[in-house]
């Protein structure tokens, strides 16, 4: 998976003060059907790009708790969802607007790796 997304360079967001509107998304999951997908949310108001946080006890990628900074309802945002298993490598991807279902399913498709990564260039 490290061959398919390289960052070139990091840097820090401070993405709170974008987070102050109301209401807000108090949870949002993410279904997907390979077990070892990798979650990933682009919020496209401020092109923000934040993976999951953790894997849930039933199994459902999660990106807010109560804990943490919750998401403003009703942006525009795209869930996607990268696999790998053996040389086969798998995308699903999914608009949504935050708020329209508190758990989200995300089909990944087996994908060439050119398919794979022309994709994920077309989401920028």
């Amino acid at each position: 998976m490290v061959n398919v997304l390289r960052l070139q360079n990091l840097g820090w967001v401070n993405i709170d003060k974008d987070f102050d509107r109301s209401p807000t998304v108090k949870e949002l999951l993410v279904e997907t059907n390979k077990k070892n997908a990798v979650v990933s949310i682009i919020l496209r108001w401020n092109n923000v790009f934040i993976m999951a946080d953790y894997k849930n006890e039933d199994g459902l990628h999660a990106f807010t708790n109560a804990e943490k900074t919750p998401f403003p309802m009703l942006e525009e945002a795209v869930l996607i969802a990268i696999s790998k298993e053996g040389d086969d490598y798998y995308l699903g991807t999914k608009s949504i607007k935050l708020g329209d279902k508190i758990i989200e399913k995300v089909n990944l498709e087996k994908r060439s790796r050119d398919q794979l990564l022309e994709e994920i260039r077309e989401l920028n």
